[in-house]
């Protein structure tokens, strides 16, 4: 199982690395091809259709646990039921999807303020909705193959349909279909991977078939069942974390979205690949939780949080320093947010890659309802203090609503949980794993401060390079030096009895 993972994991990573650096070089193209309004409204959009997914509810979670049981049982009638009560109920949810599109389109252009680009807007918008309600009942495939632990062909697929997207835009830019482009490439790859999916699940061990005569009354209570208390789970991450780009575009204008995801994309890359660690971690943790060896929990815990601090603080300084000459070469100054928002992107990204090293282990720990709740929690700080702080700041708002909704909720809730599930004191875990990395990151922090007390321009890439070593190396000469005596004197031990 953990190899699979692991193979599940390497995929991902690969095509996510190739998907990002294809996006990257594309992004100069498709900026100049339809403008700085249109970018903005087509990331806008996509993040509106990201809510209607909603309406899956975490079904697919539900039918991966049933698979296994179904096939452990041999019970083939059962998982053939189960799976064609779960499509039919995938087509409601579809038709949903539809009837709130169309509702949708009444509060258009109070959500995305179009200007001239109204007619392209509505129609592009729904163009993508019929992607978006087709894949509710067509990703039942893809969770027949997660269940299946397809993981590698799962992820190879995923990337496969990122790139074939970003090519797909390429072209009907270059057929002059504007930002209609979004929407049909969005339909057209959403529409072959699936196709590749369920010719994959066609060719599998086992045999499903989705059958009208096999909906089940009684399997929808099952389902409705799980999902009820892991949908209020999903609405609450998906608003956390998926709905900046739409309060920026009802506070602000569609523009400053595209200087938001600008600005944003190299700190934002490196969170994504971070929220993928996990899945190779999750069933480790579950194993140690399950055989009581607290021992190791806490040995890893703690390791956890001390090097996402240190990596974070000097991989985050790396990017801070050299983001606005990146995007200036990359996509022009003029799409650049400014200093301020790069360093309350820098703030956020210290904040998502703790949470990310450590948050996994309470759901290995078993704390769904606890987690929901605290998720829940924080979506509701997070709305309040960005209607807050939009009076008085502009796109920073976004970001620093987020990190104080995180700061009283999850960020908070979680270290203390985890130490309560181990037995250990929380003031002796902030001392050796909050406090003693951010000491001892102490000097990079000054040199950077230094960097702008003397008003240093980061704008050739000889000094940007000179600047990124020496912090590199001010970060090795101030690593923990206890440690490295430590190890020091058990190897000159080993040597003297040896």
């Amino acid at each position: 199982m953990l190899k699979k993972a692991l193979h599940g994991l390497y995929s991902d990573y690969s095509f996510l690395l190739l998907s990002n650096i294809v996006n990257l070089i594309s992004v100069p193209f498709i900026l100049s091809s339809i403008g700085k309004e249109a970018y903005g409204i087509q990331g806008t959009i996509f993040q509106v259709l990201s809510h209607f997914t909603l309406l899956e509810l975490g079904v697919g979670v539900f039918l991966i646990k049933i698979y296994q049981v179904h096939v452990k049982n041999e019970d083939h009638v059962g998982l053939n039921k189960t799976f064609s009560t779960a499509f039919f109920l995938y087509l409601f949810a579809s038709i949903i999807v539809i009837i709130l599109a169309f509702i949708f389109l009444i509060f258009l252009k109070e959500v995305i303020k179009t200007g001239n680009l109204a007619v392209e807007t509505k129609y592009t918008f729904l163009i993508a909705v019929i992607w978006t309600a087709l894949s509710i009942p067509l990703g039942i495939f893809n969770t027949i193959l997660h269940a299946q632990q397809r993981l590698a062909l799962v992820k190879s697929l995923l990337g496969i349909q990122a790139l074939l997207n970003t090519m797909m835009i390429i072209v009907f830019l270059l057929l002059k279909f504007g930002l209609l482009s979004f929407g049909i490439a969005y339909l057209v790859s959403g529409s072959i991977i699936s196709y590749l999916c369920f010719n994959s699940v066609k060719r599998g061990v086992i045999n499903i078939n989705i059958n009208r005569k096999l909906f089940e009354y009684s399997t929808v209570k099952s389902i409705l069942k799980f999902t009820w208390e892991f949908g209020f789970a999903k609405i609450a991450a998906l608003v956390k974390n998926s709905s900046d780009l739409i309060f920026i575009s009802i506070l602000y204008t569609v523009s400053d979205v595209t200087d938001f995801m600008l600005t944003g994309k190299l700190f934002m890359l490196l969170i994504m690949v971070a929220q993928r660690v996990p899945l190779v971690l999750l069933p480790g943790f579950g194993e140690l939780y399950a055989y009581e060896n607290y021992d190791k929990i806490y040995k890893y815990f703690k390791l956890l949080s001390y090097y996402s601090i240190r990596g974070g603080i000097l991989i985050g300084l790396l990017i801070l320093i050299s983001n606005e000459y990146f995007v200036t070469i990359w996509v022009g100054k003029s799409n650049y947010g400014g200093q301020t928002l790069n360093f309350v992107f820098f703030l956020y990204f210290l904040k998502e890659i703790y949470f990310n090293s450590i948050g996994f282990i309470l759901y290995s720990y078993g704390e769904l309802k606890n987690l929901n709740k605290v998720s829940i929690l924080e979506v509701i700080l997070k709305v309040a203090f960005i209607l807050i702080l939009s009076r008085f700041l502009k796109l920073e708002s976004i970001l620093i609503g987020g990190i104080l909704a995180g700061m009283f909720s999850t960020v908070l809730f979680y270290p203390l949980r985890i130490c309560h599930s181990i037995g250990l004191n929380i003031i002796k875990y902030l001392k050796e794993s909050i406090i003693q990395p951010i000491i001892l990151s102490s000097p990079i922090i000054i040199t950077y401060l230094i960097i702008l007390l003397l008003k240093i321009k980061l704008n050739h890439i000889n000094i940007l390079v000179s600047i990124i070593t020496l912090l590199i190396l001010i970060n090795v000469i101030s690593f923990d030096f206890n440690f490295i005596k430590r190890k020091y004197k058990e190897i000159l031990a080993k040597q003297l009895f040896s």
